[in-house]
């Protein structure tokens, strides 16, 4: 069932027009099939107020695309015009705000816009990705708005088995992703080791967890059974996995880490998690 708000608002600098193009061509199925309505600037009527009718298609908007790049940082237009409004709909009537980085830019200093994940990795843009990688992120987007514009709520497995991607797909020895539980003690691990094709996986430990979130010793047997590794030279609990089969592997330690916030931690399938990564190299 369709959102009441169903507008897809998308804002990007015209020196970016090309990937613009290209995003439309991944949307325009959802046009087809939701009979959405996708806004931009050339919609703008010259006679009109311009700034009104974009307070206005912000106000209809459930998701807005946004393509981050140099250029589109250098805009007045839509750095003071149209992202705060953006981000109170965010914030306020819970739009859905998708990023796009299409250009290197200092997209992570912008504390505005570094608050919000991207739907790539930042440090990789569209601009140096072969074609066939600029497709998938754009298959991503598409993806996104349609989960988005159904009200459709990922769980916490579809969410890791992303971003586990995502570290893989970084392909540096050093990434690291953490899982955090909303309460910041418990969290899940990974470092992905490319050189040996392997993930390292650690749970944590009661050194590292307050008196009374400490691990009881069913907890440790569960972990133990999941065969991971007592803490020793390594302080958290701690198992590497060989990845051969790559679907296999993630969606098997996407199942085993919600299975971990649930049952070890006891907090839930559906727990509200953050996710950290970093990338060294």
């Amino acid at each position: 069932m369709l959102s009441e708000r169903n507008s897809v608002f998308i804002s990007y600098a015209h020196q970016d027009s090309g990937y613009f193009n290209r995003l439309q061509v991944h949307i325009r199925p959802l046009v087809r099939s939701h009979s959405i309505e996708v806004w931009d600037e050339t919609r703008i009527n010259t006679e009109s107020n311009w700034r009104s009718e974009i307070e206005n298609a912000i106000k209809r908007a459930k998701v807005a695309i946004l393509l981050i790049s140099a250029d589109f940082l250098a805009l007045d237009l839509i750095i003071k015009n149209e992202l705060p409004p953006l981000l109170d709909e965010a914030r306020l009537e819970g739009a859905v705000i998708l990023l796009v980085v299409v250009g290197h830019c200092r997209f992570k200093q912008t504390e505005s816009l570094s608050k919000f994940q991207a739907v790539n990795n930042p440090s990789r843009p569209l601009s140096i990705l072969p074609v066939a990688e600029r497709e998938g992120i754009w298959f991503q987007v598409s993806e996104n708005v349609e989960a988005a514009l159904l009200d459709r709520e990922e769980t916490n497995e579809q969410r890791i088995l992303e971003a586990l991607e995502k570290l893989i797909n970084n392909g540096i020895d050093g990434s690291f992703l953490i899982i955090e539980a909303e309460d910041h003690y418990h969290y899940v691990q990974f470092l992905y080791i490319h050189s040996k094709r392997s993930i390292i996986c650690e749970a944590v430990s009661d050194e590292f967890l307050p008196e009374k979130s400490k691990l009881s010793e069913e907890d440790k047997s569960r972990l133990l059974e999941l065969k991971f590794n007592a803490p020793s030279q390594n302080r958290n609990y701690n198992k590497e996995l060989i990845i051969e089969n790559l679907n296999e592997v993630l969606s098997l330690i996407s199942a085993m880490t919600v299975h971990i916030f649930a049952e070890v931690y006891h907090l839930g399938k559906n727990c509200k998690l953050d996710f950290i990564s970093e990338k060294y190299g």
